[in-house]
């Protein structure tokens, strides 16, 4: 039931040796441009059919070393 301001949020990420899972509401964009060195992001969100509604779109930053994680609705 989040709601962003602006259309757009960033979220900064840091895991090293561990793990983590990020709940995004249905029908938000994500876009993941975090740095995975022996690790890496997982998104499991349900894909969206494309269309011209723009949508909130939560960017995923960040570096995750030795570990992982997942993005899920």
């Amino acid at each position: 039931q989040a709601v962003i301001e602006g259309g757009s949020a960033r979220l900064d990420t840091f895991v090293m040796f561990g793990g983590g899972d990020i709940r995004v509401p249905e029908g938000w964009e994500v876009l993941v441009q975090a740095t995975a060195i022996f690790g890496g992001v997982n998104d499991k969100t349900a894909p969206m059919p494309s269309s011209s509604e723009a949508r909130p779109r939560l960017v995923i930053t960040g570096l995750v070393l030795f570990g992982g994680i997942e993005l899920r609705n």
